[in-house]
């Protein structure tokens, strides 16, 4: 088993969105559990699923153990009946070393441009 931890910018990300999209709590767990399941198998069977997560390039050499990670085409069931190119991006910090993740922001991608670097940077250090 994982460790799972939150950080309290990404509950209130969370929490907004929900009231939004009334799928999402679930589609989220589902996604948090095939996450578990996935890095209990060290990711082999999970690199050609078309969810894919991806490093974030700019920031994947700060530190060797602590790996910052993009869910690009996260579906959320109340969006895809709306549209098919409307995505939830999630951003978490996966360690290797004890195979921990740290949710640290979640947002619609056509509300926002891009992830927040600072928030990333100011939790890997």
């Amino acid at each position: 088993m994982i460790n799972i931890d939150y950080i309290d910018e990404f509950n209130k990300e969370y929490k907004k969105l929900c009231k939004k999209y009334i799928s999402l709590k679930k589609d989220f767990w589902d996604f948090v559990d095939v996450l578990e399941e996935a890095i209990n198998d060290d990711f082999n069977s999970f690199l050609e699923m078309w969810i894919i997560w991806v490093r974030i390039a700019d920031l994947w050499e700060i530190s060797k153990n602590i790996i910052p990670m993009k869910v690009r085409k996260f579906v959320c069931v109340s969006i895809a009946w709306k549209s098919r190119n409307s995505w939830i991006r999630i951003i978490y910090l996966y360690d290797e070393s004890n195979k921990s993740v740290t949710f640290l922001e979640i947002y619609h991608k056509n509300s926002k441009e891009n992830h927040d670097i600072n928030r990333i940077k100011s939790y890997i250090k």
